[in-house]
């Protein structure tokens, strides 16, 4: 009786574990949430956190599998000067996805909206693409791209916390709130954030490790460049 109540516990709890949460079984630490939602620690990876959620598509029945990998640097409790500057030195990084191209589709990197918005509020402040051309020349990430054909893809380092962003007062621009985490930044942590239509069925866990590798590969290009822009200042 015991091996039967077993296999309903489990058979109960596999109901309720986010496909993703399944699909990375052989890599997670430890993992919370619930159906279409989940914060995970996975092992062997260069980011700290994932988190996912399946989003639904505004004015459609539709949905997109969101993934947001997040890269701690300098947490809160260890800012100082020298962190705040580094916050704002890495800060003309910041790049988002587009695609070069109608038959050969290329992906190319731009400033994010994020800087773009900062540039029009801090007069000496220029993207710097340093980033964006080393992604653009790792072939796998290319590889990668051009195969998940990401709605979104984004690499930013944190200002307004992503996960929060429908709670924002509409009295504040998106503008000003970056404006015054760059003046004053609470820690130094880098977003990867990615937006796909993964398929289901059979193809979906390779699907998944997929998305889990593009977002590593960026994850350690991030890292690496990062201690570099630090070991100048």
């Amino acid at each position: 009786m015991s091996g039967v109540k077993k296999w309903f516990e489990t058979l109960e709890r596999d109901a309720f574990t986010p496909e993703v949460v399944k699909a990375l079984r052989d890599k997670l630490v430890e993992w919370k949430g619930r159906s279409g939602r989940a914060f995970m620690k996975l092992k062997d990876v260069a980011f700290d956190t994932l988190y996912y959620e399946k989003e639904p598509v505004p004015w459609s029945l539709e949905f997109r599998d969101k993934f947001i990998a997040q890269i701690t640097l300098v947490p809160e409790e260890k800012m100082d000067d020298n962190a705040k500057k580094l916050y704002r030195t890495l800060k003309p990084l910041e790049v988002m996805l587009k695609w070069k191209g109608f038959i050969n589709r290329r992906p190319h990197f731009v400033p994010s909206p994020a800087l773009e918005m900062l540039m029009e509020r801090v007069m000496d402040l220029a993207p710097n693409n340093a980033l964006g051309e080393l992604l653009e020349a790792d072939a796998r990430i290319v590889s990668l791209l051009k195969k998940i054909k990401p709605a979104d893809f984004l690499v930013g380092l944190k200002a307004i916390d992503i996960l929060s962003l429908s709670f924002v007062s509409g009295n504040v621009s998106l503008g000003d709130m970056e404006y015054e985490v760059y003046k004053n930044p609470q820690e130094v942590t880098w977003y990867i954030y990615l937006s796909t239509k993964l398929v289901r069925g059979p193809l979906y866990k390779a699907g998944t490790l997929r998305v889990l590798e593009l977002l590593d590969r960026t994850a350690r290009i991030v890292r690496k460049i990062s201690q570099e822009f630090q070991s100048e200042l």
